[in-house]
């Protein structure tokens, strides 16, 4: 079966040759036209930002469906820094007498 490649990526803002901390994080795509043909396995987007689909698939489909799976991914990681975070202002000093 033949796949294609879609990338989502963030790119950062440097200031005096080091990202930006402060600075507006914008996104790039890219996409490859892959003409090998690979092992029939079922291709899923990876939360990482790459997506290997098959190119019976349109591209703006594949897209979605890369994009929406790093939007849960970026939710689920918040929602366990906010529990952490929720934890950490609960706890109380407690002495060793």
């Amino acid at each position: 079966m033949q796949y294609n490649l879609i990338e989502i990526y963030p790119i950062h803002t440097f200031k005096r040759g080091k990202i930006d901390p402060n600075g507006k994080q914008k996104w790039g795509i890219s996409g490859l036209i892959d003409k090998t043909d690979r092992v029939k396995t079922k291709s899923v987007p990876n939360a990482g930002g790459f997506y290997h689909y098959p190119v019976s698939m349109p591209e703006e489909i594949a897209f979605n469906e890369l994009k929406q799976v790093m939007i849960n991914a970026h939710k689920e990681h918040i929602e366990k820094i906010q529990r952490s975070l929720t934890d950490l202002e609960a706890l109380k000093f407690q002495s060793k007498k």
